[in-house]
């Protein structure tokens, strides 16, 4: 158990700068809510990543009509495209995870910031930046997470995996929007 624990801390190490610039890179996406905007370049991002380790990735996007009809009302300073990344890896496991992060965040005065919120500036081994601890770190984290295992195997598997959806989305706003839409389009649940 020791080499294992080992190995993963070594892969870890391994992947510090390019797990904290692609933090950085999330952090400089300005997705607060409201406005809400910026959902769509959060999922550019990342798409192409989880494509490179082997998911099947698709955008989705909440279709305007959708949102004006069902969300307006609750939400009328929200703006921009209401985008998810849904990303699935079927290995034809008998049972599988679901796994979820948002990457929108609540408002910030950055006068009340010791760094620009919007900067993700590293300084000490940490990152500072709006979304950092909740959740646009943990997304990032999956992600190499997810790379590793696959890359390296770094443990046998104890239990066998389906699929893993990867859904990044809104949470600020109650998950009724982009989040609601994929649920009712059936996208959001490990078959």
């Amino acid at each position: 158990m020791k080499n294992h624990l080992d190995a993963i801390i070594r892969a870890v190490d391994e992947t510090r700068d390019e797990a904290v610039d692609l933090v950085q890179q999330l952090i400089r996406i300005d997705n607060c809510v409201p406005p809400g905007r910026d959902y769509d370049k959060a999922v550019d991002l990342l798409l192409p990543l989880f494509r490179e380790i082997g998911f099947e990735v698709e955008r989705i996007d909440m279709p305007d009509e959708i949102f004006q009809q069902r969300c307006r009302s609750l939400y009328p300073a929200m703006n921009g495209v209401r985008s998810n990344l849904l990303a699935t890896k079927n290995v034809g496991a008998k049972e599988g995870i679901l796994w979820y992060a948002h990457l929108d965040t609540v408002p910030v005065v950055a006068s009340q910031w010791t760094y620009p919120p919007f900067d993700g500036v590293f300084k000490d081994g940490k990152i500072w930046g709006r979304g950092t601890a909740d959740s646009k770190s943990e997304a990032i984290a999956a992600l190499v997470a997810f790379r590793e295992r696959a890359a390296k195997v770094l443990l046998p598997p104890t239990r066998s995996v389906e699929m893993a959806r990867i859904r990044l989305a809104t949470l600020e706003t109650g998950g009724k929007t982009p989040l609601g839409f994929g649920l009712q389009q059936g996208r959001a649940l490990v078959r």
